[in-house]
């Protein structure tokens, strides 16, 4: 899509935004920090000790075929879903614990299933959370947007290229002019209601996450200039995972190992979104949850899950139990050399840690 093309959808300060960030005319210098993330935690309370981390898959579906989902194709048999109380009972547990953040990165797209994250989001912020949301916004409208921003909801949007042809090809069927205009939605909102000031950095609600590939490695520095002063740039390798296997990873993936450097150059973090001391910090500093209640050690490694148990159940103690098992396990795990970019699921060695987890 050209920047013409683009800038007739928008105007006045988002014209600005949008034309000169994917022109190059300017580049953002500010000191971001998304809230939520482990950073933002530090600041707020000064430490990133104890849980921060809630991730929870939700049973929505997703009407994008992105070849890069490392959630599709899952072959695990899930058990009975968890009800609305039991999930609202789960954060509260988590609230009780002191988890500060609650993450949604699946198992569908999360605008598709506005009324879940009705409940959902309000039952975190009841219980003093605040929300990381991972979203394709394909179906976001005004409503949503309006109560995500009001709402503490950080929301990182997959965007994987500022080219038309290329996002089609990328998410199989997404259409970028629509994808621009609710990102154009998206900040108009959010402008209105910004975060608390914090000394020295520049709080932001809002990210792009972009999956780097052969495809799109060359538009890394516009997808960056893109984000502007309002939104996060995080660039993460492909994981070899879900759809992204066998001939769909030949046909993304030429050089592994120079995507993962890219990546850690271009990301605003250095790398994930939630890195602390080189490793994910959803995992490190968390507990995950499947749709069936099934602690799971990532919300992508439904292969973790019956090894851990159920948080149907769970007091605050057995989600610090939860994490203090997969932690001294993965330590394990390290000292015998099995360190992948600090993301477990991406390590090539993982069947290796799942069976540190069932001993």
């Amino acid at each position: 899509m050209t920047s013409s093309l683009l800038t007739n959808k928008i105007t006045g300060l988002e014209i600005s935004r949008y034309y000169f960030n994917i022109n190059g005319g300017i580049v953002n210098s500010t000191a971001k920090i998304l809230v939520g993330l482990p950073e933002y935690h530090q600041l707020a309370s000064g430490t990133t000790d104890g849980l921060i981390y809630l991730t929870m898959n939700l049973p929505t579906i997703c009407s994008y075929r992105c070849l890069k989902c490392a959630l599709a194709g899952s072959q695990r048999a899930v058990g009975p879903l968890l009800s609305t109380n039991e999930r609202r009972q789960i954060i509260t547990t988590a609230g009780m614990a002191g988890t500060k953040t609650l993450v949604i990165i699946g198992n569908g797209e999360p605008t598709e299933n506005f009324p879940m994250m009705v409940e959902t989001v309000s039952a975190a912020v009841e219980n003093g959370m605040n929300i990381i949301l991972f979203s394709t916004l394909s179906h976001l409208d005004e409503e949503q947007a309006e109560f995500f921003a009001t709402h503490d909801v950080s929301i990182i949007v997959s965007l994987d290229s500022l080219d038309e042809k290329t996002y089609r090809l990328l998410t199989g069927n997404g259409n970028l002019c629509v994808v621009f205009e609710k990102i154009r939605r998206l900040r108009t909102v959010y402008d209105k209601h910004p975060a608390s000031k914090v000394v020295g950095k520049n709080l932001v609600r809002l990210g792009v996450n972009t999956t780097v590939c052969r495809q799109n490695i060359s538009e890394l520095s516009s997808l960056r200039k893109f984000c502007g002063d309002d939104m996060m740039f995080f660039v993460n390798p492909p994981m070899r995972r879900g759809r992204l296997q066998s001939r769909q990873w030949s046909h993304l993936v030429d050089n592994e190992e120079v995507l993962q450097q890219v990546a850690q150059e271009f990301s605003e973090t250095g790398g994930h979104s939630s890195l602390v001391d080189g490793v994910c910090g959803y995992f490190s500093h968390g507990v995950s949850v499947d749709v069936d209640g099934e602690f799971l050690t990532c919300g992508y490694a439904g292969e973790t899950a019956g090894l851990l148990g159920n948080a149907r159940t769970a007091t605050p103690q057995t989600l610090f139990d939860t994490n203090g098992r997969i932690q001294k396990r993965f330590e394990i795990h390290r000292r015998c050399g099995n360190q992948h970019i600090g993301c477990p699921p991406r390590d090539p060695n993982l069947e290796s840690f799942i069976d540190l987890l069932r001993s």
